[in-house]
């Protein structure tokens, strides 16, 4: 898309339409074995339901990427003051974070190519699905992704849960859609009849892989949240996507393999900045202190929530270095992974027992995914054990290691290659 195309802003959210509706849809409140509709049917745009996604494609000229955001030369965000023994020119442990972190995001033009297919998707299924909206999430739209990131979808279809048969009965019609109407654009589509059915398919251009679910609204809600807390400060992005990177190094980031996954890496960093920095914590608990953007209704969530860039003379001045150090520091000495519940939601720490016994705000205790794990993470909105992967005794003592073999490295050496030079 080139600068100064004056093409209409695309949206996934319509107007409402006062035109009467003839032509029959899926309707989610009937039986299980509801057949769906067959691909003849069709119904105008203008005759279109409204769908309850936020707009997702901009013009080139008016859309706003975190890949421009910018760091002063301490590798410090301009929300934050730098002090004076940080004004001096950045250690090579700043610089290689912001340098790894600039040169694998995904820029621009890879977005906005996500953004177009997705744009062609919705208009090819829109018709036979009421109210429905197609939400990106993920990497891709939290800003931690890297140009290498798949892309990941939920078609949201009502607020309710969908029953498992429904769910591979409606995939199984967008997978039909997607052969007839998208052909040379998508291919390899493939229903992938998991506990959680998935839908998967190629970009045809890029090779990009994605999957799609249906109504999984605790991603849309956390890939809300995710974003927003990139967007408060900058300094979260660069320190996020380095971990990753330090961790897959360390053969620590799969869940399928019972270690820590990159979303669950993601909320210890949240926590870390919240409670685990000496002095001033980098972040606040969003869902507290700005209680008004997390709606309960999904249609009303802004998924491009751009926060002012405000001065906070209270927030910490530390550099993404030494928040990486920290990082380090904090979960191989500090927290106590039999006892403590990291809430990222709160803002701060809960003891396992207060989990169990529902003294704290939880809404439900979930045996199945805090009993038997060896650490406990807070999942913001669902409130389960988003580390619930992390359950082998074995695997978890070399998780461990790895955070305090790296730590002392980096403690000794000042060297941030020195924990990237050969597995722990």
């Amino acid at each position: 898309m080139q600068r100064g195309n004056k093409t209409q802003v695309h949206e996934f959210r319509k107007a409402q339409q006062t035109t009467k509706r003839v032509i029959p849809v899926i309707n989610l409140d009937e039986e299980d074995d509801q057949k769906p509709p067959p691909l003849s049917s069709k119904r105008k745009s203008s005759e279109l339901s409204s769908p309850i996604s936020r707009k997702v494609l901009k013009s080139s000229t008016s859309t706003q990427y975190s890949s421009g955001s910018q760091f002063n030369s301490s590798g410090l965000s301009d929300r934050t003051p730098i002090s004076k023994s940080q004004a001096s020119v950045p250690t090579s442990m700043d610089e290689t974070i912001l340098e790894f972190y600039h040169s694998t995001r995904q820029t621009p033009e890879v977005y906005h190519q996500k953004l177009s297919l997705i744009d062609q998707i919705f208009k090819c299924i829109q018709p036979y699905f009421a109210r429905c909206g197609l939400y990106l999430v993920g990497s891709s739209i939290t800003g931690f992704e890297t140009g290498s990131s798949d892309v990941d979808l939920s078609l949201m279809l009502n607020n309710g849960q969908v029953p498992w048969r429904t769910a591979i009965q409606y995939l199984g019609t967008i997978k039909a859609f997607l052969d007839s109407k998208m052909r040379g654009k998508v291919r390899g589509v493939t229903l992938i009849r998991a506990t959680v059915p998935i839908l998967h398919f190629c970009d045809t251009a890029s090779d990009r892989e994605y999957d799609m679910s249906l109504n999984n609204d605790v991603a849309v809600r956390n890939s809300h949240l995710l974003r927003c807390y990139h967007k408060y400060d900058q300094r979260v992005g660069p320190l996020v996507v380095f971990v990753k990177r330090w961790a897959k190094f360390h053969n620590i980031n799969s869940a399928k393999d019972k270690t820590i996954s990159s979303y669950v890496f993601t909320l210890m960093v949240i926590h870390y900045l919240q409670m685990g920095v000496p002095g001033p914590p980098v972040l606040p608990a969003l869902q507290h202190t700005h209680s008004h953007l997390f709606k309960e209704n999904i249609q009303e969530l802004d998924m491009f929530l751009e926060f002012p860039t405000q001065k906070s003379s209270g927030c910490s001045t530390l550099s993404v270095g030494q928040l990486f150090s920290g990082f380090l520091r904090y979960f191989a000495h500090q927290y106590n992974y039999k006892r403590d519940v990291a809430s990222v939601k709160h803002g701060r720490i809960f003891h396992i027992n207060s989990v169990k016994h529902k003294r704290i705000p939880f809404q439900d205790y979930q045996k199945s995914s805090w009993d038997g794990a060896q650490m406990y993470i807070e999942e913001p909105f669902s409130l389960t054990n988003a580390a619930r992967s992390v359950y082998d005794e074995n695997v978890f003592s070399r998780i461990h290691r790895v955070f305090v073999r790296s730590s002392r490295a980096l403690d000794q050496s000042k060297d941030i290659n020195s924990v990237l030079q050969h597995p722990f």
